[in-house]
């Protein structure tokens, strides 16, 4: 029983180093990356990636303003909808539902239906956390 408790709680560590290590390396891409697309995407990843809210705002601010400053709508649009999934996860609905119908109104100009649904499921959990 002891070494079936020692290997969960290894196995559990690693996955959290491992997370760490993928951590790391995301930002170290992204230190390295040009102002394009490509930045924008991984900011992206790395904010829907972590668990520390004030990190995760950092940088879906920093991926929306540098999605605008390119003029990349799908990045705008998905940078507003992890704001809405960061402000979703802190009870902040009224920001949370402005964030999402943004990032919804985008992806119907942009014709991105995968992303419309997403942004509608999305809007459905703010209504249902508010009861």
């Amino acid at each position: 029983m002891k070494k079936i408790i020692f290997t969960c709680s290894f196995l559990f560590t690693l996955s959290i180093v491992n997370a760490q290590l993928n951590l790391d390396s995301l930002k170290n891409l992204i230190a390295t990356s040009k102002e394009d697309t490509t930045k924008v995407i991984l900011l992206g990843i790395l904010s829907f990636n972590s668990w520390d809210n004030d990190s995760c705002l950092k940088w879906d601010n920093e991926a929306l303003t540098l999605a605008k400053k390119i003029h990349f709508t799908k990045g705008i649009a998905k940078s507003l909808n992890q704001f809405g999934n960061d402000y979703l996860g802190s009870a902040n609905y009224n920001i949370a539902l402005d964030c999402y119908f943004q990032s919804l109104r985008l992806n119907e100009k942009i014709g991105d239906i995968r992303r419309v649904s997403v942004n509608y499921n999305n809007i459905a959990l703010v209504y249902l956390a508010q009861e």
